[in-house]
């Protein structure tokens, strides 16, 4: 298995999502209205965030539930700061266990009312 750098500046979830300047970010937001869920998926190609060989890394969908969503817009920045951090921290934890040749995967993260309580408990 390869070891993906560790650089919480250029791999940070948050930092992909707002800078659409300098990447060609494909984002789209989907409900399903059997599940009541939301989905963001994130799919991305530059420079920082692809693969040796010119592969694009992982796709990742985000999974909200309507209550985990509603719950998350209601955090204060803070809170949304530190689960944007566990995010990410779950998200590389992840594509570092993955097998070189997954490179263009797709990664689904639930967002949980779990995941939730703990960013909201961590300060």
């Amino acid at each position: 298995m390869r070891r993906r750098r560790r650089d919480r500046s250029v791999n940070s979830t948050e930092n992909i999502m707002h800078s659409n300047a300098e990447r060609e970010l494909d984002t789209t937001v989907r409900f399903d209205p059997e599940t009541g869920t939301i989905t963001f998926h994130a799919a991305w190609a530059a420079a920082a965030h692809t693969a040796p060989g010119g592969s694009p890394g992982p796709e990742i969908d985000l999974v909200f539930d309507c209550w985990a969503m509603e719950r998350y817009a209601n955090l204060d920045a803070a809170a949304r700061g530190r689960v944007h951090a566990l995010l990410h921290d779950a998200v590389e934890q992840t594509v570092e266990c993955l097998p070189e040749q997954a490179d263009a995967c797709r990664l689904t993260v639930e967002i949980t009312n779990a995941l939730l309580d703990a960013a909201t408990r961590l300060h």
